[in-house]
């Protein structure tokens, strides 16, 4: 019996020693290696690249840390319905990933990029249609957990955007205009649409400025710019997708980027509401000048001007003054005195007085544009620049000179695209001719070509015409670019001056062609000048008179227009874009008479000056 029951304890004891070495709880399976399915991934489209962003799952299904996938599978599917399986159009080889080290900081999370390209047939065959995005993660046995969250993308085509655009700095704004740009009728469920973008020059920070109608032709002012600041400016297109229930946007390809600095030239707006306030009796004369602040934010002061008897005006302070008031204590009792005043900017951008005249001269065979300012008793250009202003502060930075008007050569005070002409617009002279007066604008074009300087010669063309007459006229001078205006628009922003005119008519080829371009188009046609005056006020009437060999022969006023130029302008730009520079003759008061060789013809505009022509017979 001792034997048996030997074995029995060295059994167990055998037993209880293989207990102890072993380990607690259920075996562990190995693991699968199957990463979790990406759940971050995002697409975005740009023309025909869809970039596809995710992150690297640093986990497995069974929450073991993925030792090794080596590539990511791109799976794009054609239309809305969910894929069960991927479609693979591509794969991203995945980097190594970092084993976390024992108690230091996790790896940084791997961030993967792939662009797809769209087949361009897709939107052709079905452009208002979709595809589904999703990447599947796989391992070394070549499978995977399953797909990443799935993502539509529009296959819509998008159309090249606008190539041929300027940008051009205003007073007001930045002009974007664009020529000759594609515009093409968008496929059922889409619309295209332009997008201005903007940034600092070279930073590549572009924002959208504003989304536009596709045209052929267009323009946008972009009014939330900075002064002083150097841009980048391009056009990308968008099409908007309304399909299936679903509203999405893509933007097509970049242009080429426009840079420009917005160089702060220009005055700030007059201020109104100016008031004067002479003194009382008995007390030192003064006056008391109070008007409406400008509100804009880089108002630093005002300028305060005073002219006597029609005198060239003087300002009075010698610092901007800062608030809306002033008190002249320089006057005279019993004098008339004017007063004007202007606001100054930060940048010291300010209307030079109230009166601003320039001309064009000739100058080395280069025309140069000149500020005209009185020097004792005679016109003085006092300041040149080399463009056509476009208000009175671009003379600020010119180019300091003392001339006498006298001693150059003046050419016509601007170089015009067109010569817009309003025919009819005097009641006594539509009677004069018998005609009967207009209900609406009557326009009609002189050419370029027919524009003479102050003092050549008017040529009468006597093979073809037995009958050449004069037509004195006031000349509105575009300022800034005019397109589409409104009837009830303020048109005064858009005047940059007022000059004279000669519409010289050949009246007898006019009533025979019916038409008018041969009578009023010859070549020497069309005098201009002498010079450009903003400061004067046509609606409350400016006084336009005509004399040959002295003699008056034209005597009117603006005030009898039938058209003003609130009506005249807006009426004009429905139908064609006036351009800096272009002028519009606003028709002639009654008296018009024939001219003979020998002549001088003289067109005298009230706050302008005097046109004077000498005419000749054509050789």
């Amino acid at each position: 019996m001792l034997r048996p029951l030997s074995i029995l304890l060295t059994g167990l004891s055998l037993l209880a020693i293989l207990t102890g070495c072993g380990t607690p709880g259920a075996p562990q399976l190995p693991s699968l290696q199957l990463a979790r399915p990406v759940d971050d991934l995002t697409a975005s489209r740009k023309g025909d690249k869809v970039q596809l962003e995710w992150t690297l799952p640093r986990k497995n299904t069974d929450r073991t840390l993925v030792k090794n996938i080596p590539e990511s599978r791109i799976c794009r599917h054609d239309g809305t319905a969910l894929m069960s399986t991927c479609t693979i159009v591509g794969t991203a080889q995945n980097p190594k990933i970092e084993e976390k080290r024992k108690g230091g900081p996790n790896p940084p999370a791997i961030h993967m990029k792939y662009v797809d390209i769209l087949p361009a047939e897709l939107g052709v065959q079905n452009p208002d249609g979709f595809v589904r995005y999703a990447v599947e993660i796989m391992n070394t046995r070549d499978r995977s957990a399953g797909l990443s969250n799935q993502l539509l993308i529009p296959v819509a085509p998008t159309p090249p955007p606008p190539e041929h655009f300027s940008v051009k700095v205003e007073a007001d704004g930045v002009l974007i205009a664009w020529t000759d740009a594609t515009a093409t009728t968008p496929p059922r469920g889409l619309n295209y649409r332009y997008r201005i973008e903007r940034s600092p020059a070279g930073a590549n920070a572009y924002i959208a400025v504003a989304d536009v109608e596709p045209e052929t032709d267009g323009f946008y002012l972009d009014k939330t710019f900075a002064w002083e600041t150097k841009y980048d400016y391009r056009f990308t297109t968008v099409t908007e997708v309304h399909s299936q229930g679903v509203d999405m946007s893509v933007e097509g390809d970049d242009s080429q980027p426009v840079t420009t600095f917005t160089r702060d030239i220009y005055p700030p707006a007059e201020p109104t509401g100016l008031q004067a306030v002479f003194s009382s009796v008995g007390q030192k004369a003064f006056v008391d000048l109070t008007w409406a602040p400008n509100l804009e934010g880089d108002v630093a002061g005002y300028n305060v001007f005073r002219s006597l008897n029609g005198e060239e005006p003087i300002k009075l302070n010698q610092q901007p003054v800062p608030i809306p008031s002033f008190r002249d204590d320089k006057v005279v009792p019993g004098k008339t005195y004017h007063y004007s005043v202007s606001a100054v900017d930060l940048r010291g951008n300010a209307i030079i007085g109230a009166h601003m005249r320039f001309c064009r001269y000739e100058v080395n065979q280069t025309a140069r544009y000149g500020l005209i300012e009185k020097y004792g008793d005679q016109d003085t250009i006092r300041r040149a620049i080399g463009h056509l202003p476009s208000g009175p502060a671009d003379f600020e930075r010119g180019e300091a000179v003392n001339l006498p008007v006298a001693s150059v050569s003046l050419q016509s005070p601007v170089n015009p695209t067109k010569i817009v002409c309003i025919g009819r617009n005097y009641r006594e002279h539509a009677k004069e001719l018998n005609h009967a007066v207009p209900t609406e604008p009557l326009i009609f074009l002189k050419p370029p070509s027919a524009v003479l300087a102050p003092g050549l010669t008017i040529l009468r063309p006597t093979t073809l015409s037995q009958r050449v007459d004069h037509e004195g006229e006031l000349g509105v001078v575009i300022g800034k670019r005019c397109r589409g205006l409104r009837p009830g628009d303020d048109v005064r922003e858009y005047i940059l001056g007022y000059t004279c005119v000669n519409d010289v008519t050949a009246r007898d080829l006019q009533n025979k062609d019916g038409q008018w371009s041969r009578a009023k188009g010859f070549d020497t046609f069309c005098p201009i000048g002498p010079v450009v005056a903003s400061a004067l006020d046509p609606w409350a009437g400016v006084r336009v008179q005509t004399r040959v060999n002295g003699q008056l022969r034209q005597d009117g006023t603006t005030a009898d227009f039938i058209f003003a130029l609130d009506v005249i302008i807006p009426y004009i730009a429905r139908v064609m874009t006036l351009e800096p520079g272009d002028v519009i003759a606003t028709g002639t008061p009654a008296g018009v008479s024939p001219l003979q060789a020998g002549d001088v013809v003289e067109v005298t505009v009230e706050g302008v000056g005097t046109l004077s022509n000498p005419v000749a017979d054509r050789p």
